[in-house]
């Protein structure tokens, strides 16, 4: 009696054990269409996804429906954005223009020529290395003349500008009124 308790307990754990594999064997297949989805790779999510529905015999309608999503074509962008081109259309700055895109095309900076300084206001102006970016487009920006900088020279009450025409960086007086320009930035 006791040998067969024993291998009644045995048989009991065996399927035990082995429905809790197949279980493992069908969350890993809903798993693997998961990382897949989130790759990109469609095709191999819907392969995944499929041999988990026959597996398990239930469906995720919300996997379901991601996975139309991803196999839909993504649309091409009407326009490729560069320096130079107006800020408004690509990122909402009226009257800025784009000054500097990163490699991704997401991030960079957009300005807009103030005309000559009557503030002491550099907020929304450009640090020395942005000022040499923008001075290296000027052409595509249509930019001349000297431009302040907001960064502090070492001196007291000066900061840095580019003179555009010769490409000569200088430390000038920071006061009420000058003959050098402002330009504003924002980032994005």
């Amino acid at each position: 009696m006791k040998t067969m308790k024993f291998y009644v307990m045995v048989f009991a754990l065996s399927v035990f054990s082995t429905l809790a594999y197949a279980q493992d064997d069908y969350s890993f297949y809903l798993q693997k269409a998961r990382q897949r989805l989130a790759e990109g790779d469609c095709e191999g999510a819907q392969r995944n996804y499929n041999v988990y529905k026959e597996l398990s015999g239930s469906r995720n309608y919300s996997l379901e429906e991601n996975i139309k999503e991803c196999e839909k074509p993504v649309p091409e962008l009407q326009k490729s954005y560069g320096v130079g081109d107006d800020a408004k259309d690509f990122i909402g700055y009226n009257g800025f223009k784009i000054a500097y895109i990163d490699a991704s095309g997401k991030h960079g900076f957009a300005i807009k020529e103030d005309g000559e300084s009557t503030t002491t206001d550099t907020y929304n102006a450009p640090s020395l290395d942005e000022l040499r970016i923008i001075y290296s487009n000027r052409y595509s920006l249509g930019l001349s003349g000297e431009y302040w900088s907001k960064t502090d020279a070492n001196s007291l009450n000066r900061r840095y500008t580019i003179d555009f025409s010769t490409g000569e960086t200088h430390q000038r007086k920071w006061g009420s009124y000058s003959k050098y320009k402002n330009i504003r930035i924002k980032r994005f």
